[in-house]
Order: structure tokens, then sequence, then C-alpha cells
């Protein structure tokens, strides 16, 4: 290469366009299959036979476009995939209705349910919890049973043992036993 003012270079093997002199790092190479463009020398654009690339701040995360659809990948991982379905990787997956107030939010410990922007339902390691007009009116499904809850009062229990009604030494309830006993009186009398 004799001239440093080179911008445009055809040969057998494709066609360099630079952005810069010949030794700069900004250009755009045509070869047979392939479109690269590189600014800085990293990757920014890439066309293959079957494949387009749209680069990140690295050369290890891009956009990647071909016939299965859409991939994310992010520093070495795939972290969303689109195409006849719809994967989503790592960290809190947030989707929202026509505002932020409306949303299901889904991390590491599990799924939340939001309605204008006031918590409706939760699925979490620890169990299933619907709620009522606030987040003191509850039902809650865990490995001991089923627990309905009024303005945060313990109102009935559904597992090993039934209990309907508050579970207080001085308010009444039905309660069914293990064996199939039942009473109806205050908690730990009759």
């Amino acid at each position: 290469n004799a001239t440093a003012n080179k911008k445009l270079e055809l040969n057998a093997s494709g066609i360099t366009l630079w952005g810069g002199t010949s030794a700069g790092n900004d250009y755009m190479n045509l070869a047979a299959g392939s479109i690269v463009m590189k600014t800085n020398n990293l990757k920014k654009f890439e066309v293959t036979d079957s494949n387009v690339y749209v680069y990140g701040d690295a050369e290890d995360s891009y956009a990647k476009l071909n016939s299965s659809g859409l991939t994310l990948h992010h520093d070495g991982s795939d972290y969303s995939t689109f195409g006849s379905d719809v994967t989503l990787n790592g960290g809190t997956v947030q989707i929202n209705g026509a505002s932020t107030n409306d949303r299901v939010v889904i991390d590491n410990t599990g799924m939340s349910v939001y309605t204008n922007n006031v918590l409706k339902a939760t699925a979490l390691d620890a169990g299933f919890t619907a709620y009522g007009d606030d987040v003191n009116t509850y039902a809650t499904v865990t490995s001991t049973g089923l627990t309905i809850f009024e303005d945060s009062t313990d109102m009935a229990n559904f597992g090993a043992t039934v209990r309907v009604g508050e579970d207080e030494t001085d308010k009444s309830a039905l309660r069914v036993a293990a064996d199939g006993s039942m009473n109806i009186g205050v908690k730990d009398g009759t």
C-alpha cells in the first residue's frame, strides 16, 4: 500500500471502503457472502448468507436476526430469543400494560402481578397469594394449606385441619380436626 489516503480498494477478495486513512479502524468490507462494518476496529454491523448482526459496545454483545428469529446476546450469553417462542433470560423481567402501574414482574423469587399499582397476586417460592381490595385482604396457598385473611385478620384455614372463623381465644370458630371431629368455640377451648 503506497498511499495513506486510500479510501476504496477493489480486488479479488472484495471491496473495502475506509472512513479514514487506509491504516484506520473505521471501514466497511464487502466480500463473498458477507458485509462487515467496523468502527474503532470493533464490528458494529455484519451480514452473512444466513444472519444479520448489530453489535453493541463489544463483539460479544449483539442482536442476531435470522430465519429462526431474533436473539439478543450480551457479554457472551443469550439473554432473549424471539421466534416461534419467546424466551427471556437473566435478571428481572417486567411486562407493562398501558403504564408501569399495571405490570407483571418476574425475578429470582417468583412472579408478582400489579393492577393500578396495587399488588394483586404473587407466585413465589413459598406459595401463591391472591389479594383483594388491598394487600391486607388476601388468600394464600402454601405447603400447609389455604389461609384467608380479611384486613390482616386470619379468618379461615384449610389444611390438615380446618378452621372457619378467627383463630382467637375470644372469638368463636368452626374447627375440624384431622380425625374429622368438629367443634365450635374459641381457640384452645370449646
